[in-house]
């Protein structure tokens, strides 16, 4: 009979999870894009344990449209001869986010949050949630962000409680 530390010692298993979604160089899934990879990246570490086997990951992932284009020309910038050196990890995702930023991220998630407003069908719930995404993104602290809150009057009056204590829980 093995033992438990017998039978861990074998080849590393790739966990099976949801991989990450293909990104076609939309930049405003970019973050999500590089989350899901990180997590990936992470939960599979005995796996992808070099650079090179990270990069490899990420860019299997970069099918279609602009991000197809920018990998095929970032390998040729990595050619030497017939050998391609990929370099490390971090260099790389510096080059995709160089690449593929939202250039104007915090000026969209200011307007987002100057307009946002609570439809008829929306939870309070779910406009918290929209809020807080785009604080997010905007980069925002708590004294900014409350300023924001305050702002929020297309909420209906009768989620205005909820909101209050949503806001108490933050601070």
């Amino acid at each position: 009979m093995a033992t438990p530390a017998a039978a861990t010692t074998g080849t590393p298993k790739e966990l099976c999870v949801n991989t990450p979604t293909p990104f076609k160089g939309d930049r405003s899934k970019l973050r999500t894009f590089l989350l899901d990879c990180e997590l990936y990246l992470l939960i599979n570490q005995e796996i992808y344990d070099h650079d090179d086997k990270k990069i490899a990951f990420v860019l299997s992932y970069l099918t279609g449209g602009d991000a197809s284009m920018w990998k095929n020309q970032w390998l040729q910038s990595k050619r030497t001869g017939t050998r391609i050196t990929l370099g490390t990890y971090a260099a790389f995702y510096d080059d995709l986010t160089d690449a593929f930023k939202e250039e104007e991220q915090v000026q969209n998630a200011l307007h987002k949050l100057h307009n946002l407003r609570q439809t008829k069908n929306m939870l309070a719930e779910e406009l918290n949630t929209e809020f807080r995404l785009l604080v997010g993104r905007a980069g925002l602290t708590w004294p900014t962000c409350s300023k924001w809150a305050i702002a929020l009057h297309g909420m209906y009056e009768s989620c205005l409680f909820n909101l209050n204590c949503i806001l108490v829980s933050l601070s």
